[in-house]
């Protein structure tokens, strides 16, 4: 078979790469722009002022995802926000998101066959929240692809040794906690998985934890220095664990330990979840049919750990699922395999096309309902406190009347306790921000959360309402 020879074997993944990015395209301009989103292009636009990278623990994350992007704006052009679509950041998560896809692919190929290799590959570019979250500016694709590649570089180091993939591990575990603070106990319950399930010797595990771990020590201190620039700040993701804690047990997104079970599993006004159903199916299929295999245990007790662990988690929102999801998709691929493999043995070639036509279908369809149609509905579990379609209107309000002034900065003024994602439709403007009301405002537009509007009022002043996002309502007016 042509992918089975070393010098083609990059031809298939390559191929994954291609068909995965153009299933997530069509995503990354039609939807509006996410509070966290216009809170990482705040942090992007800094870093391309000049004004370096400070790790902030509440609400941003590590740098990758900003020095990475901000590379590539830097040579293509597009660097300040004002030159900015939202597609030219969102492209970034959707080529990790696609490049998933194809690391998996090629993991899978030497290890198991094409049939395995092409499921999760299937699995990873079409299943709703991969897809999803691969079309927003935040760093969960980053973290899942990352997270691959330790995965299975730790998998080769427990299972053969050697300095090679002991390097690879500690180069993805570093970036991994560049990007986001996540990735320790991710690292850690999958880490458990190989253990448990591979017993390795412990010259393998001190190899792999000496080699790795001073490769992901210096990545964490060179990119949280800002690059050496700063080396009292080499050291603040490490000061940060407490608060970090504190944070995921406090009330900030605390939810009930079922909730994953209720966002994902249940059946919503916008698709069912055919994706999360065909995963548990076949992943239990790809259990029973490898249960032998060490690989197949240790991504079914990686499955349980990652979800028990965020579920027990007080703190919770829809994207962390997508760790919890790899290890199961990659089980899922062996369980569509074998099934695949019994229906030809039984010459029932027909029924295993149909078969997995409607599970096409099926995830095709769900796909796109949360990803595309009903992007920031209500009722996709998918879109948390999501951006509102009536920030389409008021950037067509603003552009009428900067366009009414021509030659004159439009200035916008926001007294408001909370106003995400508002800084990015403001970012072609003049704009100041007040958390409340100072003791005098400039003439021109301002922008006012409803507990002020009393603050304003006066005759023949006119207040217009424009959602921001779900629950959060600020009104602009023009005043003199």
């Amino acid at each position: 078979m042509i992918f089975r020879r070393p010098s083609a074997r990059w031809l298939l993944p390559l191929l994954v790469f291609g068909m995965a990015l153009l299933v997530r395209l069509p995503d990354l301009a039609s939807r509006p722009i996410h509070p966290d989103e216009a809170g990482n292009a705040h942090q992007l636009a800094g870093l391309l002022a000049g004004e370096g990278y400070r790790y902030l623990p509440h609400d941003h994350h590590g740098p990758t995802l900003y020095h990475l992007t901000a590379a590539v704006l830097r040579v293509t052009g597009p660097t300040h926000p004002a030159e900015w679509d939202i597609w030219m950041l969102r492209i970034f998560p959707a080529v990790a998101g696609a490049a998933l896809a194809a690391g998996a692919c090629a993991w899978f190929l030497p290890l198991f066959g094409l049939a395995p290799a092409l499921g999760a590959a299937f699995f990873l570019s079409l299943s709703a929240p991969f897809v999803y979250y691969s079309g927003a500016f935040i760093h969960e694709s980053f973290v899942v692809l990352l997270l691959l590649g330790w995965f299975a570089a730790t998998w080769r180091c427990a299972t053969h040794g050697g300095v090679r993939p002991a390097l690879l591990g500690g180069l993805c575990a570093g970036l991994l906690l560049a990007t986001k603070e996540t990735g320790a106990p991710l690292m850690g319950l999958l880490g458990l998985a190989i253990l448990v399930t591979v017993r390795p010797p412990w010259r393998r595990i001190g190899e792999a934890l000496s080699v790795g771990g001073a490769v992901a020590l210096a990545i964490v201190l060179f990119f949280y220095s800002d690059f050496g620039r700063h080396p009292e700040r080499a050291f603040d993701l490490f000061s940060a664990i407490g608060q970090q804690v504190g944070r995921s047990q406090g009330t900030e997104h605390a939810y009930p330990w079922f909730t994953y079970g209720q966002w994902f599993l249940a059946p919503a006004p916008v698709g069912w979840p055919w994706s999360t159903w065909a995963l548990l199916g076949f992943g239990g299929l790809g259990l029973l049919d490898n249960r032998r295999e060490t690989l197949a245990r240790a991504l079914a007790l990686g499955f349980v750990l990652l979800t028990s662990f965020f579920s027990i988690l007080p703190y919770k929102t829809p994207w962390l699922i997508l760790a919890p999801l790899l290890p199961l998709a990659l089980l899922a691929s062996l369980g569509a395999a074998g099934l695949v493999a019994r229906l030809h043995e039984r010459r029932q070639v027909g029924l295993a096309l149909a078969a997995g036509l409607i599970v096409v279908g099926l995830l095709a369809t769900e796909t796109t309902a949360r990803c595309l149609r009903q992007a920031v509905a209500s009722g996709n579990p998918l879109a948390y406190s999501p951006g509102s379609t009536d920030l389409a209107r008021l950037e067509t309000d603003l552009a009428a009347r900067a366009a009414a002034t021509p030659g004159r900065p439009l200035l916008v003024q926001v007294v408001a306790r909370d106003y995400w994602p508002l800084p990015w439709t403001l970012r072609r403007y003049s704009a100041g921000y007040w958390p409340e009301p100072p003791a005098k405002l400039q003439a021109g537009l301002i922008v006012v959360e409803p507990a002020y509007l009393a603050e304003f009022a006066e005759p023949g002043l006119t207040f217009t309402p424009y959602e921001v996002r779900p629950g959060l309502t600020l009104f602009l007016a023009h005043i003199r």
